[in-house]
């Protein structure tokens, strides 16, 4: 009887769209709650509904792949391989879906993007096939892709920030800002009590320097969640961009309170921001005091990954006050306390203080030092395809080197080739997925890259460095 619920629940699916193969429609709906949350940046809620989905029916496939996706380490490799096992008589869009999410969680980067190409080619209609390529091609810098799979993706989904808001900000890594706010506009129509919404759509007119529209958007986003730290910070930019320094670091103090109902990593991402600013500001001995006060707050929880983070941060700000052998013995550092750290929080740790590495060796004219930096980027395992700051770090590391060695870059090779639009200036767009920092080269008044999901490891402080410069010293958005 089981066998056959789960046939005929197969055979309800739509032309077009992905089966779901079931034997229990209360499994199916957790289901498809836990994963539209898990791709709406709500992971906590997501893993919730598809562990629930697995209570009801152990030997969901589907189920146990996207559970996979969503906990870290071997437990989720763990899943993935137990829905690969149970995938073997499902219809062959649903088997090449759990394959696409298997080859992922592996690091088979080319398998991966060519299965998420072909099942979203091959399922026109289903939003999730459409968003797992678009998102796949944004990393992959091939932002007419992502526009294609995306804007698909918003049609059959309406409202749905898993689609909305990474077509956004594709719109605008091209520099097509009247689209990406059309774009958010729309978001939050459909989903006017969405903080990311809101969030997102702050974000944009701050970069067409509409500052009392992103405020007023910011605003709205914590009231509408008391986690929205990250629009709190956007409040405090747009203070910044307008010479009001005091008014900035109250609503960094606002960050901060509502960042403790956050993760840890987030509650570090704010502390660092507020140290970053005192740099910025030029008061680097304030800005490495508050570094040491982290550590020291660390060290006394026991808190390995922030004493090790703390480390990273103390060197990469080294790096930017030129003092390089400081910053060689701190990075250092990082990486031996780094070890204390579980794999994935490790390597992640590990790329952004070899990244810092190759920077600092370049800086100092140690062409071979900085090579070996590269080096232990390449030899790291790829990192989780939600992590696309992390995944691109060694393809700049890479142009970097050859950039060092006045080498032409490459071209055409799917990854690198494409930077995105220039801003004047010839500095780079940072931000095309708005989940991560793009890079180094910011054009001035930039924030850190919006929203950032509630489970992120933060991203290098370096990176938003020249944004919080620009918004300190008041040099307003390009539009």
């Amino acid at each position: 009887m089981l066998h056959l619920c789960a046939i005929l629940l197969a055979a309800t699916a739509i032309p077009g769209e992905i089966p779901v193969t079931a034997g229990s429609p209360k499994a199916a709906h957790l289901f498809q709650e836990g994963r539209t949350a898990l791709l709406d940046l709500d992971p906590a809620r997501g893993a919730r509904s598809l562990r629930e989905a697995v209570a009801v029916e152990p030997e969901f496939p589907l189920a146990l792949a996207w559970l996979g996706r969503a906990v870290p380490g071997t437990d989720g490799l763990v899943f993935l391989q137990v829905a690969k096992g149970h995938s073997a008589k499902l219809p062959e869009l649903e088997r090449m879906e759990i394959e696409a999410l298997y080859a992922e969680r592996k690091g088979d980067e080319d398998h991966a993007r060519k299965l998420k190409r072909e099942l979203a080619d091959a399922a026109p209609a289903d939003w999730v096939a459409q968003v797992l390529a678009g998102t796949q091609a944004q990393s992959d810098r091939k932002s007419q892709a992502a526009l294609l799979y995306l804007q698909r993706a918003t049609a059959m989904a309406p409202g749905r920030p898993a689609a909305y808001i990474p077509l956004a900000y594709t719109y605008l890594g091209q520099g097509m800002l009247e689209q990406a706010l059309a774009t958010a506009k729309k978001l939050v129509a459909d989903k006017p009590q969405d903080s990311r919404a809101r969030d997102t759509l702050g974000e944009i007119l701050m970069r067409l320097d509409r500052l009392d529209e992103a405020d007023a958007s910011f605003e709205e986003a914590t009231k509408l969640s008391q986690e929205a730290w990250m629009a709190w910070i956007g409040r405090a930019y747009v203070r910044f961009f307008r010479g009001h320094h005091a008014a900035a670091h109250v609503m960094l103090a606002r960050a901060k309170e509502a960042a403790q109902r956050a993760p840890a990593p987030a509650q570090r991402m704010v502390e660092i921001t507020v140290a970053w600013t005192q740099l910025a500001a030029g008061s680097g001995d304030l800005a490495l005091r508050a570094i040491d006060d982290l550590e020291k707050v660390a060290k006394a929880h026991g808190d390995d990954a922030g004493y090790a983070w703390a480390a990273v941060e103390r060197g990469e700000m080294l790096v930017e006050l030129g003092k390089r052998d400081q910053a060689r013995s701190q990075l250092a550092e990082a990486l031996l306390r780094g070890e204390k750290m579980g794999a994935d929080d490790a390597n992640t740790l590990r790329r952004v203080t070899f990244w810092a590495a190759q920077r600092n060796a370049i800086a100092s004219g140690h062409k071979d030092e900085a090579a070996k930096a590269v080096q232990g980027l390449e030899a790291l395992p790829p990192p989780s395809a939600d992590s696309m700051a992390m995944r691109e770090m060694l393809t700049a590391a890479r142009a970097a080197q050859l950039l060092a060695h006045e080498l032409p870059l490459p071209a055409g090779d799917g990854r690198g080739a494409d930077p995105g639009r220039q801003s004047e200036g010839g500095r780079r767009d940072p931000c095309v997925d708005g989940h991560r920092q793009r890079a180094r080269w910011a054009p001035a008044g930039r924030r850190p890259c919006l929203p950032v999901p509630a489970h992120a490891v933060r991203p290098a402080a370096s990176l938003r460095q020249p944004l919080i410069t620009a918004a300190v010293a008041g040099r307003r958005p390009r539009s």
